[in-house]
């Protein structure tokens, strides 16, 4: 296989944060109460339950959630994540979520406090595409945004997402920003960044515009 070749830069991920919560705030909380509780692109939950998701892991002490994450969902965290997320969601109103997931965006607790900058950068990003999407609300990036999240999924493996597997021995080309990772040599992947980055993180709707001979690859990947 060919050498690597990769558009990967140094991302100050902190520096895109409070522009990214301020943006996901702004749109949560202009949400009506339908599409509060429309489907998302996350797989059996709500735009609402999204939103519970990337609240949860910020607001809870570690002492709660380890205990729910053993015991209650037997050491399950893609299982306990799933769970916990949605009884957020169902518990508290729209106006509640909203404004701890400001609160927990600048003063983490539990979980929320020991991700990585750059893990949270990607699945924030991946997360507003799962409530835009369906919405059919269009997109609004900042500068680096999605490049920073692509060179945050390339890399990441944790027990609840994993695209850097996905990733592997491809050749990944955005074909609307100047990013690409991967041997040259290796079957490629290419098309918009934002549908690169929602394949990666296992989101079947990112396959649609993809084009090249290693799509199929990354569809049975995502699909295992």
């Amino acid at each position: 296989m060919g050498g690597m070749t990769t558009t990967l830069s140094a991302v100050d991920y902190k520096a895109l944060h409070g522009p990214m919560t301020e943006r996901l705030a702004a749109l949560g909380r202009s949400l009506s109460p339908q599409q509060w509780l429309a489907p998302s692109l996350c797989e059996g939950w709500r735009v609402c339950d999204v939103y519970g998701h990337m609240t949860y892991g910020g607001v809870t002490p570690m002492y709660k959630v380890l205990p729910i994450l053993l015991f209650k969902h037997r050491g399950s965290l893609n299982r306990g994540s799933a769970v916990e997320s949605v009884r957020y969601a169902d518990i508290y109103p729209q106006r509640v979520v909203m404004a701890e997931f400001v609160r927990s965006s600048h003063h983490p607790v539990g979980i929320g406090k020991v991700v990585k900058s750059s893990e949270l950068h990607m699945d924030h990003i991946v997360h507003e595409m799962d409530i835009r999407r369906p919405l059919g609300l269009a997109s609004q990036w900042n500068d680096g945004d999605l490049t920073a999240a692509l060179d945050a999924a390339v890399r990441t493996k944790t027990p609840l997402i994993a695209p850097a597997k996905a990733a592997r021995d491809l050749r990944l080309v955005a074909t609307d920003l100047d990013w690409s990772h991967g041997p040259e040599s290796a079957a490629e992947v290419r098309g918009p960044a934002e549908n690169l980055l929602l394949a990666l993180c296992g989101r079947p709707a990112g396959l649609a515009d993809l084009q090249g001979d290693g799509v199929a690859e990354l569809k049975a990947r995502i699909n295992r």
